[in-house]
């Protein structure tokens, strides 16, 4: 955006010059003194004209692109994400060693861990919490039973933490 912005600023400058100096240029025709002062007289008057209407343009390009950078600089404010302490852990599983990281996307997870033998849901004030639980079965003394091995915490979509039992 900061590059489009001072290239319109470089060609509306241009374009300001050719005009000015498309109008202040004298004529080249030399035929008699009288018309070369008034010429003179009038191209005094073509300059100051264009000087004047180079100054009014400019405050107006230069009032319109600090009301375009400080919408910007607003924007960005709001849109900029905290930066993120993204660490990644390997999960030994039945399926074989899965590659993870916080801030995982739940979909990701899910196509790399299976389907969930449980899960939760809550909610605290705007953020979304979900708990996903994956059990193995453990046998023992001729009962079997399942048994949570995995727990994932997700918030707002996204992976926080992961506990293996």
């Amino acid at each position: 955006m900061n590059i489009l912005l001072k290239f319109s600023t470089i060609c509306l400058l241009a374009l300001i010059c050719v005009v000015s100096t498309s109008c202040a240029t004298p004529p080249t025709d030399e035929t008699a003194d009288e018309q070369l002062s008034a010429v003179e007289a009038q191209d005094t008057n073509v300059i100051e004209l264009t000087n004047e209407v180079m100054k009014s343009g400019l405050k107006a390009v230069q009032s319109i692109f600090q009301k375009i950078n400080d919408e910007v600089s607003e924007e960005s404010h709001i849109d900029q994400k905290p930066r993120r302490n993204i660490q990644w852990f390997e999960l030994s599983t039945r399926k074989g060693i899965v590659k993870l990281h916080t801030y995982m996307p739940k979909d990701s997870v899910k196509m790399l861990m299976g389907r969930p033998h449980k899960t939760s849901i809550r909610t605290y004030g705007d953020d979304f919490h979900e708990t996903w639980e994956y059990e193995k079965r453990v046998f023992k003394d001729s009962d079997d039973f399942y048994t949570t091995e995995f727990r994932f915490e997700f918030v707002n979509g996204e992976l926080k933490s992961v506990s293996q039992y």
